[in-house]
């Protein structure tokens, strides 16, 4: 399969944990995705969710590399931009 080299900002909010349907659906296909491409395609965003929260949704997710929204709107950029050139 060759690589589109897109990625999908995935932001996780108690809400999108919670939900068991279309949620869940889109994330395994995106996870499929990187497993079948060998490449990290998520680049999750935290929002008012723990470690816990998010390691019971899905522990491949919990050890990622995540930008924290409480770090403010600039820094969560600041971290997307610099993951997608260095991919």
């Amino acid at each position: 399969m060759q690589d589109s080299g897109m990625k999908c900002i995935l932001i996780l909010t108690p809400n999108y944990l919670s939900n068991s349907g279309w949620t869940k659906q889109e994330f395994n296909s995106i996870f499929t995705r990187e497993i079948i491409e060998n490449k990290n395609v998520v680049l999750p965003i935290w929002d008012k969710v723990t470690k816990k929260d998010v390691y019971d949704y899905s522990p491949n997710l919990a050890d990622r590399f995540a930008a924290h929204w409480s770090e403010g709107q600039l820094q969560v950029a600041s971290k997307i931009a610099r993951t997608i050139r260095e991919s």
